[in-house]
């Protein structure tokens, strides 16, 4: 565990046996509330456990964080609230301002139970009520930074910028990839993955361009694999690259992830995780709130952006964000195209006299 951030909680830790984080929103909404749970474990040595509530389909990345005790779906909690009662927690904090969740929490008794004051329906369960948005009188403005902050109900003194959250996500836990996918790797080339999808239609670089890039690349330098979603034919592609799309889920697309050497995609979750890997990532993005950089940029020390300088508002309305559309491939090439050598870095630096 990176010890990178100093903190000081007024409640101590020895009096806290669970302690619930509720985040049942996207999967990268879930990503990003990961840093909040290294801070309330940050003083593991006193036994505090930690239960995290999320939707069914963030089983495997709430799974593979090294510093959470157990999983709950959203989905069987309120089934049975007594599955979130058998923890009996100390604290509750609601980072998503879900109410259905929060309002059962009330209703099981849990002690200290913390919200974002600026969301108005928090103030009918939460007893200790946050203001997410600024710290040390400064605006808050990547996502991971605000849903840290609800950590200053417990009196931290330190301001949590983004640089100092960057890779704070405990993923240490994904599994080894399946013969399938692990036949899809070239220990000889770059792994680069392209991830064609994004679970906002319209917030995709065009498949055009995927296909003019792959043509691009040098076959010799990288081994090609794509993702997405669903299944596309990707006739045009060239025929060296290898196309999983529609036949992973994301346990599955987790453990190719980790096995590869970078990634280019727009602001999904894959994205995140390779990034929070400390691997190689290219996020192409808009500039349209809440999907900017500034909102949601990687959070590995080894990502970069390209993101068009012009503001975007047409596809805040559901329309196809021209952001994406005009972002050239050439672009995009111009980054990716020096990967291979970090690889070649790596398997020639010299040994040291002193090595054991």
């Amino acid at each position: 565990m990176p010890n990178i951030i100093s903190i000081r909680l007024s409640l101590s830790l020895k009096q806290l046996s669970t302690i619930v984080i509720s985040q049942t929103g996207t999967l990268l909404e879930v990503f990003f509330t990961l840093p909040l749970v290294y801070v309330m474990r940050q003083h593991k040595e006193n036994q505090c456990k930690i239960v995290f509530v999320a939707n069914e389909q963030a089983r495997p990345l709430v799974q593979a964080c090294e510093w959470i005790d157990f999983f709950l779906s959203k989905e069987m909690v309120l089934a049975d609230p007594t599955l979130l009662q058998q923890y009996k927690a100390q604290i509750f904090i609601s980072a998503n301002n879900d109410v259905s969740v929060a309002k059962l929490a009330k209703k099981v008794q849990i002690p200290v139970r913390v919200g974002d004051r600026n969301y108005w329906r928090n103030w009918f369960n939460a007893n200790k009520l946050v203001n997410i948005s600024v710290l040390k009188g400064k605006l808050v403005r990547h996502q991971m930074q605000r849903i840290v902050a609800l950590a200053k109900v417990f009196k931290t003194n330190v301001y949590f910028s983004a640089e100092m959250l960057n890779g704070i996500t405990g993923l240490s836990k994904i599994s080894l990839p399946s013969p399938e996918i692990a036949n899809k790797i070239d220990p000889q080339k770059f792994n680069l993955v392209l991830q064609l999808s994004n679970p906002i239609a319209n917030l995709q670089w065009p498949l055009a361009k995927f296909e003019s890039l792959c043509k691009c690349l040098d076959n010799k330098a990288f081994n090609v694999i794509i993702i997405a979603e669903k299944q596309y034919e990707l006739s045009q592609f060239p025929s060296y690259i290898h196309n999983l799309t529609g036949r992973l889920d994301l346990a599955d697309t987790m453990t190719l992830l980790a096995a590869a050497d970078g990634i280019v995609a727009t602001n999904t979750i894959e994205l995140q995780i390779v990034s929070a890997l400390q691997k190689k990532a290219l996020g192409l993005y808009n500039n349209a709130y809440p999907y900017t950089p500034t909102n949601q940029k990687p959070a590995g020390n080894k990502a970069s952006v390209l993101v068009e300088k012009k503001h975007c508002t047409k596809c805040q309305n559901g329309a196809t964000c021209q952001c994406l559309q005009t972002l050239s491939e050439q672009k995009v090439l111009a980054i990716i195209q020096k990967w291979p050598q970090s690889l070649h870095n790596k398997f020639n630096t010299p040994i040291s006299s002193n090595t054991p």
